[in-house]
């Protein structure tokens, strides 16, 4: 990060946040990154679950749009 004394654990790892594997991102894919100052780590599996999540959250909204 930026060398701050007691930073270093806010970086993210090659473990996944949501399940604990080990996993590599540049050759099984996955995520790493920042939501704020919070690091996270998504697997592949677990970031397809977040992002499954996300579209049936969405379409949610749409429907709701779409009745109003």
């Amino acid at each position: 990060m930026s060398g701050i004394d007691g930073m270093e654990g806010l970086e993210p790892s090659d473990i996944c946040s949501i399940c604990s594997c080990e996993f590599n991102e540049e050759n099984e894919g996955g995520i790493k990154g920042y939501i704020g100052i919070l690091p996270f780590s998504f697997c592949p599996t677990c970031f397809n679950g977040v992002m499954d999540m996300f579209e049936q959250l969405t379409e949610d909204w749409d429907d709701a749009d779409q009745i109003n």
